[in-house]
């Protein structure tokens, strides 16, 4: 299931992505919460803990986390970079593999939920397939390849 540009404030949300991951779905959550207004980011942050024990930091202008422009570098399923266009959700303290960084800062990371696999992606990847970006398009095909279960909606 891939779950694009997730701003996520309701458990009704949660229960059901809960619900699929009990069933060894395997769940790509994009976060949108770097462009929610605070009060909506901070129930993005409540839910994401509540239901997915993943912690995340308020949004960084990723242009001012390097001094280049600004790539994630994902280590899995297969080792690339992909511009990131704005801004992104650093995510600390999880009991999950790091899988992507953008300097320093984790960005992503894949973690067993109840019986499926919850990857999460705090920089969104959206902007770079729709613009075309090739190392965006093969990293979502080697994910896809890496998870059998994988399916868009």
């Amino acid at each position: 299931m891939v779950i694009p540009s997730l701003g996520m404030r309701n458990s009704e949300t949660a229960l059901l992505l809960l619900d699929l991951l009990e069933a060894g779905a395997q769940v790509l959550l994009e976060s949108g919460a770097g462009f929610l207004s605070a009060k909506e980011f901070a129930a993005h942050q409540g839910m994401l803990e509540r239901f997915f024990e993943i912690e995340v930091e308020s949004a960084v202008d990723v242009w001012q986390v390097t001094e280049a422009i600004p790539y994630v570098h994902y280590e899995w399923p297969h080792e690339t970079m992909v511009r990131d266009f704005s801004r992104a959700i650093p995510v600390y303290g999880n009991r999950g593999e790091v899988i992507g960084r953008v300097g320093e800062l984790p960005v992503a990371l894949k973690k067993r939920v109840a019986n499926g696999e919850l990857i999460f992606l705090g920089s969104p990847l959206g902007p770079a397939l729709r613009a075309g970006d090739l190392e965006a398009q093969a990293w979502l095909h080697s994910l896809a390849v890496a998870c059998s279960d994988f399916q868009a909606i």
